[in-house]
């Protein structure tokens, strides 16, 4: 079966809506947009010229160029976009930015396995026609674990860094972006499988898939109204079993 093609708008036209506080801070966003759209995958000395790897840096070093400034405008028009629809899927993960050389470099943190660099953790929309035609960012966040790691069996409560609580975030940044414009669904990972999200989400009555990651036993309490208990055991050591299957629960709309 032949793939239809996606038009997508240049990044130019994708910024033009930029609020940077200074008209040439606007225009100087697209201009370098539209020149590292030519060659995503390479460094800034490598993607520009002398010139233009100075005015890159003094761009990304005035300080009324921030991420969210940036981003912004891609957001209101992936959200302009979504609005012309009925329905949209909001498909949110978390992905791992890897820098390489041995030097540790500055405001970079651990990763999951040796290295440096950060996380970055997505919502990005699509249509929700079978087709799947991405609309663009609706929310993203930057995560950076400068703290030394905590083997696992020696981790305590104060050592939970609140990571788990961007997934909730996204999902509300997205909600807020759209503004009521279209329904949107959310699709997550095992990852996002927690009963505070869970119980987050059904609390505020947003569509929602979420991928589980424990057997769970489900029982039906109405039309389309289910309640699902994780089975999970607790234990105060990992050979020491006190009790089965007992968990709190929520009601969760399908």
């Amino acid at each position: 079966m032949q793939k239809k093609r996606i038009d997508v708008p240049s990044l130019g036209a994708e910024l033009d809506d930029a609020e940077l506080g200074d008209r040439r801070l606007n225009r100087r966003l697209g201009s370098l947009a539209e020149r590292l759209a030519d060659c995503p995958g390479e460094s800034f000395p490598k993607a520009l010229d002398d010139a233009g790897l100075e005015g890159a840096y003094r761009f990304f070093g005035n300080e009324k160029v921030t991420p969210e400034g940036i981003l912004s405008p891609h957001i209101r028009q992936t959200a302009r976009r979504a609005a012309a629809l009925k329905q949209i899927l909001v498909i949110h993960d978390t992905r791992e930015f890897e820098f390489n050389g041995q030097a540790q470099r500055w405001g970079l943190g651990r990763l999951l396995r040796p290295g440096q660099g950060f996380f970055g953790h997505f919502a990005l929309a699509t249509s929700a026609d079978g087709q799947r035609k991405p609309l663009g960012l609706l929310a993203l966040e930057t995560i950076f674990r400068l703290d030394k790691a905590t083997p696992k069996l020696r981790r305590r409560r104060i050592d939970n860094r609140g990571e788990s609580a961007r997934w909730l975030r996204a999902v509300e940044s997205a909600e807020v972006a759209l503004g009521g414009q279209t329904y949107a669904i959310h699709v997550a990972d095992r990852e996002g499988d927690s009963y505070g999200l869970l119980a987050a989400l059904a609390g505020r009555q947003r569509g929602f898939v979420v991928r589980s990651r424990a057997r769970r036993g489900c029982t039906r309490v109405r039309a389309r109204s289910w309640f699902c208990l994780p089975r999970i055991e607790i234990r105060r050591r990992p050979d020491e079993r006190l009790a089965k299957d007992r968990a709190t629960s929520c009601p969760l709309g399908v």
